[in-house]
């Protein structure tokens, strides 16, 4: 929120934002919240998202007992191995990123048309991604609406209303063959009190010239 500024009664203010460490989540490497082919030629077998209960972490933080409102930063980190070789040989890379998903509730239906049915659209701009399947290119955009987190860079939005969880898997086409180390780090932007400009100041000796002004004029009434 730095850069906001609030202007009302001819005070001027500015909020510059802290952020609070949330902590950082092991992510399965195997894990999706997108749909999954299932065709016995090519079928892909992705596990489950992590559900990460984000009220607990509000508690725990002293935010209170809800994220909503507030501004969440996730930032991927970890390298993984997308595919084996021929010679089973298994280059390690680091991860594309991960995809997010708010929630309402721990409901997973994995590798479903919409494997999660509660799931919570993402307030203003945020950018999401539904990669078609690796396999008979199949599309997932009929899944949950999502949020794309980028490899060792922060994404930033607002946790929108009715949200409890956040649900979060791999960005992949194909999930079976994965492996590695992948982890999500979280912090929320808290804004600070707001700051008095100069303006504050100009008004605040304007006030205190004119109660100067006030005593003298009382002073000579009461002399004469």
């Amino acid at each position: 929120m730095k850069g906001l500024w609030i202007l009302g009664l001819g005070v001027a203010s500015a909020l510059f934002g802290n952020t609070i460490e949330l902590g950082s989540f092991a992510v399965d490497p195997t894990s999706s919240i997108l749909f999954a082919n299932m065709n016995p030629a090519h079928s892909d077998n992705p596990t489950g998202p992590i559900f990460i209960n984000l009220d607990e972490l509000a508690v725990a933080s002293g935010l209170g007992k809800s994220l909503v409102g507030y501004v969440l930063q996730l930032r991927a980190s970890g390298s993984m191995c997308y595919t084996a070789l021929v010679n089973n040989s298994c280059p390690v890379i680091p991860t594309q990123g991960f995809l997010a998903a708010f929630d309402s509730d721990t409901i997973a239906h994995v590798g479903a048309k919409n494997p999660l049915p509660g799931a919570i659209k993402p307030e203003g701009d945020y950018e999401g991604a539904f990669p078609e399947t690796y396999y008979d290119h199949m599309k997932t955009s009929m899944g949950p609406p999502n949020l794309m987190i980028y490899n060792d860079l922060f994404t930033s939005v607002i946790v929108p209303g009715g949200t409890h969880y956040l649900a979060v898997g791999l960005y992949d086409s194909f999930f079976a063959d994965n492996s590695g180390n992948l982890s999500l780090q979280l912090r929320v932007q808290v804004p600070d009190q707001p700051v008095p400009e100069p303006l504050t100041g100009v008004l605040t000796v304007g006030g205190l010239f004119a109660l100067v002004a006030a005593k003298r004029t009382l002073g000579k009434s009461l002399r004469t």
